[in-house]
């Protein structure tokens, strides 16, 4: 097997978006995966070959293309951030999870895979190194910024379309790997060597994504050389995230599927002592297709194992090593590391990852109030959603049983009075308390969602709602990044309970008469 090791540097700010995140905010990864630099590079060689002619066709009659960026015969590794320690500067890899901080004493640090602690504690996370007994976690600087979406007939922005993205920023240098055959390798660095500009991530055909790309001759920060511990022990760290595929052919996050992947490469494995292992979603988008590839479980980054085996088993380590596990290696995926983890950590040396806010820019009071009046919108959309989804339900329920929904026109009306007059949700439930035991009555034998519809009424709290809490956390990050306090949105917390009510009794009305058709 052959090495390349690549240099990204960031010229444009760069967005890799993750899985998490909502409509108003697009959230970028911390490193850039190794499917964006084959991505990148695959698009860089068809230009450059002219590979075009070949896409209308059954089979494109490149080989070298198949091999390297399809068939998987060249593995692309992820790049992550580099960092100054002790005067040379190396990659930096996601920190294990056993590398754990107490909740109240962040410089308090242990390796649980080694060790134990009676304190609370909590995983270091983010991407740095271990060398020599020391911890070193790097900064992975980031920006949001605030965009709008553009209605291209008109010319102008569309109604409504708000939301930020976050970026890695520009002029921060990350590297990667890559490694395949002898030859392979080396056909790949004559055609590919003389590649100094790349578009990575999303939006790069606009202001982000643009980076220089080159490869590098000095030494990594990991060593290939394995020793197992006085215990017979050696620890197992993902450095990207692991894909397996279970018997059936389904990916899985499963202890014993990945016992057994390794039981069957590691003859001497007799035992799997500890593990922090942690699960994530994989979702990629794949240009070619137009399509998002489906939707795969993974080991995230950063979990790692202590495993007990036998001094014979080295060379299959080291060879485990270079290769990767699991499925999809050649993405980026799938990147281990045995023997990183020592038992003792001598030394605690790290800085607070930074998250850095674009430079301030004050909005002006006309654009404020246009986001103010849009949020209370969409929050009054959240209710109405809600409100019907409950009717609808209940709807449902009804014709499994062969009834309607036992209520009349005039007793909804007189429920719309009470929340016409009422100045929040408790002052509605006031007055439904203060009802008749007869209409009491008429309500508890209304069938309504999970109970009857009096019950549902006085259980109904519009505002902790959980899709009304996202919504109302999702415009409080808004509200941050252009200077509206959010104090400001209470003027349509307030008549969210209205629009609830109004919609769902309007719904009710038209169930009834739906029914009596």
């Amino acid at each position: 097997m052959k090495k390349l090791k690549y240099q990204i540097k960031t010229i444009n700010p760069v967005i890799i978006s993750s899985e998490s995140g909502n409509q108003f905010m697009v959230p970028s990864k911390d490193f850039i995966p190794g499917i964006n630099i084959l991505g990148a590079l695959a698009a860089k060689y068809i230009k450059k070959e002219n590979l075009y002619k070949y896409f209308d066709q059954q089979k494109p009659d490149d080989q070298k293309f198949l091999d390297w960026f399809v068939n998987g015969k060249i593995i692309f590794s992820n790049a992550y951030k580099t960092d100054t320690v002790e005067g040379n500067e190396y990659a930096t890899y996601p920190l294990p999870f056993s590398i754990q901080h107490e909740k109240n004493n962040e410089n308090a640090i242990y390796d649980l895979l080694f060790s134990e602690s009676t304190e609370q504690t909590k995983p270091l996370g983010g991407c740095g190194l271990l060398m020599n007994g020391n911890i070193y976690k790097t900064k992975i600087n980031k920006s949001t910024s605030p965009h709008h979406e553009r209605d291209y007939e008109r010319g102008a922005a569309k109604s409504g379309k708000f939301f930020n993205y976050e970026s890695i920023d520009a002029n921060q240098t990350f590297e990667g790997t890559i490694f395949g055959e002898d030859d392979c390798i080396n056909d790949f660095y004559k055609k590919i060597s003389d590649l100094n500009q790349l578009r990575i991530g999303r939006s790069k055909s606009s202001e982000y994504g643009k980076v220089q790309f080159s490869f590098l001759t000095d030494t990594d920060s990991l060593s290939n050389d394995i020793s197992l511990n006085n215990d017979g022990t050696v620890s197992l760290t993902f450095l990207s995230n692991v894909i397996l595929y279970d018997k059936n052919g389904y990916s899985t996050n499963s202890l014993t599927n990945l016992e057994e992947y390794l039981r069957e490469r590691i003859k001497g494995l007799s035992e799997i002592k500890k593990t922090f292992l942690r699960s994530e979603d994989i979702e990629n988008y794949v240009s070619v297709w137009k399509l998002k590839r489906p939707n795969e479980v993974s080991f995230q980054a950063g979990s790692c194992l202590l495993l007990i085996v036998s001094q014979n088993d080295i060379e299959e380590l080291i060879k485990l090593q270079e290769t990767g596990i699991g499925e999809r290696k050649h993405e980026g995926y799938g990147q281990i590391v045995f023997g990183l983890q020592r038992e003792v950590i001598t030394k605690n040396k790290f800085d607070e990852a930074k998250y850095l806010k674009p430079k301030a820019v004050e909005v002006p009071e006309l654009v404020k109030s246009t986001i103010l009046k849009i949020a209370g919108e969409y929050l009054s959309k959240i209710a109405a959603v809600q409100a019907l989804s409950e009717v609808k339900k209940t709807k449902d329920k009804m014709k499994e049983l062969n009834k309607e929904i036992n209520i009349t026109s005039s007793q909804v009306s007189r429920l719309e009075g009470f929340v016409r007059i009422s100045d929040s949700e408790n002052t509605f439930h006031e007055y439904l308390d203060q009802l008749r035991e007869t209409s009491k009555k008429k309500l508890k034998n209304c069938d309504f969602a999970k109970s009857n519809l009096l019950d549902f009424l006085i259980a109904a709290d519009i505002l902790n709602d959980i899709e009304i809490v996202k919504g109302i956390d999702a415009i409080n990050v808004l509200f941050d990044d252009v200077g509206i306090e959010n104090s400001k949105l209470n003027v349509y917390r307030k008549e969210l309970f209205k629009k609830y009510y109004f919609v769902l009794f309007a719904a009710i009305r038209k169930a009834i008469k739906g029914g009596k058709k």
